[in-house]
């Protein structure tokens, strides 16, 4: 009996459990600054941002073909900071892809994902090997001189780690929609595609033109209501232009008042100086 439960206890380790959902799931990970988000709105929405937001975590979603059957494909946008690391294991145990990116601008933010490259090592075992990884170096478009890091020094680095590796620009939309489909290509268990096929594609399509036509709704409502609030701001700036001025005239009429009132008082007092001197000749 001892040798069959040790028999069953490795046929139970041997088998793989089954996906609870349909979701195949991509977590992006990376230091503060180097255009995580961008990267994924951009690809997700076709936006980009010129202001830095810092993430703590978001979630993305498109729909994708997986088998020939439609799935969702799930990105997680990590935090760049350190300060959540259970969150970031949990990411890395259910993630099924990774994008590791740094910017080319910036030879620390490389630095910095050595440790998590070791992390997902570590969680994902003997797995690693049948995982798609891409080390992403963004922010390309940048000049020449701002470079710390080479795109032959990037390669090494990629080819040290036994990844694959690809420079993106999100501001320029350059090999942005290319990074995912490239990492879904190198998925070995399914065949994950961004394209969809026929009436699924057109269904997705009819989606996105309506999430569209929302967000433009939205930035319309948006854009409304700032005008408004300028619109009402002039006019307070105009009521305190008219208020002043009115401070002014009444100032100003003030002090004319007071200058006849004096002039008024001059004569009447020669006047009276001079009936005086009349009484004293009389």
């Amino acid at each position: 009996m001892g040798e069959m439960d040790r028999n069953n206890k490795k046929i139970l380790q041997n088998i793989k459990m089954p996906e609870q959902s349909n979701d195949y799931r991509v977590v992006v990970f990376g230091a503060g600054g180097v255009g995580k988000s961008s990267l994924v709105l951009r690809f997700i929405k076709g936006t980009f941002r010129e202001s830095y937001i810092p993430t703590i975590e978001d979630t993305y979603r498109q729909v994708i073909s997986c088998n020939k059957n439609i799935c969702t494909l799930q990105i997680t946008d990590t935090t760049g900071s350190h300060q959540f690391p259970a969150m970031q294991r949990l990411s890395i145990t259910k993630g099924h892809a990774f994008i590791l990116v740094y910017s080319v601008c910036s030879k620390q933010s490389l630095e910095e994902l050595r440790p998590i490259w070791s992390l997902i090592r570590e969680l994902k075992g003997e797995e690693i090997s049948q995982i798609p990884v891409m080390l992403v170096g963004n922010k390309c478009d940048e000049s020449e001189d701002l470079r710390e890091v080479t795109n032959i020094e990037g390669q090494t680095e990629a080819a040290t780690w036994g990844v694959s590796f690809m420079e993106t620009s999100a501001k320029e939309n350059h090999n942005v929609t290319e990074l995912f489909q490239e990492l879904l290509n190198m998925e070995k268990n399914r065949n994950v595609s961004l394209q969809l096929d026929g009436k699924n594609k057109k269904k997705n399509k009819k989606k996105m033109m309506k999430e569209q036509a929302k967000e433009e709704k939205l930035l319309k409502e948006k854009k409304e209501k700032q005008m408004q609030r300028e619109k009402e701001k002039g006019k307070e700036k105009d009521k305190d232009k008219e208020k002043q001025t009115k401070e002014k005239d009444k100032g100003k009429e003030g002090k004319d008042k007071a200058g006849a009132g004096n002039a008024a008082q001059a004569p009447a007092g020669e006047g009276s100086g001079t009936l005086k001197e009349k009484c004293k000749v009389m």
